[in-house]
């Protein structure tokens, strides 16, 4: 089960969502997953694991009801196997909130996103994810117009990511930042038709 030989990355746009540089090395990806799910030696972790996997790489690709299907399946997984850790459930909560707020339901997204950003701050299990709830929630408050929350969200995401001195993870928060003050500026100074 490799996935070495594929370009998985993403560029990001002004409008901070994600690209992938090659569309169609995403839809390997999401079909190799799909013919790895058919082993029946396949174990639940590993079920897990491909099910995240392809939920992050079908939203990517805008395959958002495929992407809600797959991610509510291995959240169903975890449910039932609750021995499985508190690290899997969050993970993939933080995605399925994500496609929440692609599809542009943003009651759901916004409601979830804050009960695991109260987990997260609550369990330090999970504080590790921290800094990534608030970067996709902030992300969802910028979709929705919230320039100024999202504002607040970016800031402690980075103030996070700062301490755990990843600068990839610094870079992406601080170019949202950066996005979101930009906007909130033209937003202020009148010239929002710009947007």
């Amino acid at each position: 089960m490799n996935l070495d030989d594929l370009n998985l990355s993403f560029s990001y746009k002004d409008n901070l969502r994600e690209y992938p540089k090659s569309a169609s090395d995403i839809l390997i990806a999401i079909n190799r997953l799909e013919s790895w799910l058919l082993e029946p030696s396949l174990d639940t972790h590993k079920r897990i694991h491909i099910l995240g996997k392809l939920g992050s790489y079908s939203r990517s690709m805008y395959q958002l009801k495929k992407a809600a299907t797959y991610l509510d399946e291995a959240l169903n997984i975890i449910k039932i196997n609750d021995l499985l850790g508190k690290n899997l459930e969050i993970s993939n909560r933080i995605r399925r909130a994500h496609v929440h707020h692609w599809s542009e339901e943003f009651y759901d997204s916004t409601q979830q996103f804050n009960a695991i950003i109260r987990e997260c701050q609550s369990n330090e299990k999970i504080y590790s994810y921290l800094d990534f709830a608030y970067q996709h929630q902030a992300k969802n408050l910028f979709d929705q117009n919230l320039i100024s929350d999202s504002i607040l969200f970016f800031r402690k995401a980075l103030k996070l990511r700062k301490l755990k001195n990843d600068a990839s993870l610094i870079e992406s928060t601080q170019f949202a930042l950066n996005i979101a003050k930009k906007k909130l500026l033209v937003k202020h100074s009148g010239f929002n038709k710009l947007y």
